[in-house]
């Protein structure tokens, strides 16, 4: 395992136990108004950042997410020319994230998209509130 991968997967544990926290802290009017807004909370890498070209992609959502509807149509990594990237999606961090690997290295110096869409949703059935995007770059 990467330093980089470790990090990463170290700083997603943190967002995670500080999310069930806050979660834990909130009034049960707070806990109503979150339980419709299913939304993406962090991502690695973020929006911008330039990560290597093995990098493994993770979203973490506010809520437990619904394995089944995380498909290579409601999540997914498209180039700059809107190919979509071959790879296996996983769920991680306690079912309130995913993963990503692509199946090869990405190409140093492209950038890259993270697509979420609404059809991605939450245990509870509620879909993501808006689509999500965000564009990385990778180095070798």
């Amino acid at each position: 395992m990467t330093k980089s991968r470790l990090i990463a997967g170290i700083m997603i544990a943190l967002v995670a136990f500080a999310a069930m926290f806050m979660q834990g802290c909130s009034s049960s009017s707070d806990s109503k108004a979150d339980d419709s807004s299913f939304t993406v909370e962090y991502t690695d890498p973020t929006a911008g950042e330039t990560a290597p070209v093995d990098v493994v992609v993770y979203v973490v959502f506010n809520q437990l997410v619904d394995e089944a509807s995380v498909t290579e149509n409601s999540f997914y990594i498209t180039d700059s020319n809107g190919t979509r990237i071959p790879g296996t999606r996983k769920i991680v961090n306690q079912e309130k994230g995913v993963s990503f690997t692509s199946d090869s290295l990405y190409v140093s110096g492209e950038t890259y998209t993270i697509n979420v869409t609404t059809a991605v949703k939450n245990s509870d059935g509620h879909t993501l509130n808006e689509p999500f995007q965000l564009q990385f770059k990778c180095q070798e």
